[in-house]
């Protein structure tokens, strides 16, 4: 009988541990990074929120003569982070079209909902070093490129900035 017990108060204990550990990994998961000391910032009209470490970038716009497109850009050219904004339904084929070609590639795909926003996160594209989250800000398409050792939940809480801010 008194085995049993201890069977018992042992699955108790392990059940225990098994439900804390999958609720601390789950709150890790769906947490968004610290955003107490996030810089803000401004492209193309649109405001957003950037980790220190992410806040010393350039912005710049590049002009297609031919089509007359305008991509608004910030970069970290020494972290290899890019933020793409395309403003109107002319620029924004430019963002169609990056969309396309990653959708052919073979990548790894996730999508989140953000306070009803979509944001479509793409890893592992074949021949890239950079992984990408697409998604609309108001009427503007934007495309963030990114390596490796920044983790979606900060990507999440950059694309988060975005709809926050621009309501």
């Amino acid at each position: 009988m008194r085995k049993l017990y201890i069977i018992i108060g042992i699955i108790v204990i392990i059940g225990i541990v098994a439900i804390g550990s999958i609720a601390f990994i789950f709150n890790s998961i769906m947490s968004g990074a610290d955003t107490s000391d996030w810089v803000d910032k401004d492209l193309a009209e649109l405001k957003f929120k950037l980790p220190q470490n992410l806040g010393n970038g350039e912005i710049y716009e590049d002009n297609d003569t031919e089509s007359g497109n305008i991509e608004h850009i910030y970069e970290v050219a020494d972290k290899k982070f890019i933020i793409q904004v395309f403003k109107n339904d002319e620029d924004s084929s430019l963002g169609d079209e990056n969309l396309a070609s990653l959708r052919k590639e073979s990548a790894d795909t996730e999508s989140f909902t953000i306070n009803e926003n979509h944001l479509e996160i793409f890893s592992n594209v074949e021949g890239d070093e950079l992984n990408y989250a697409l998604f609309n800000a108001g009427d503007n398409k934007v495309i963030i490129s990114y390596p490796d050792d920044i983790s979606i939940p900060v990507i999440k809480s950059i694309a988060y900035s975005f709809f926050d801010l621009n309501k």
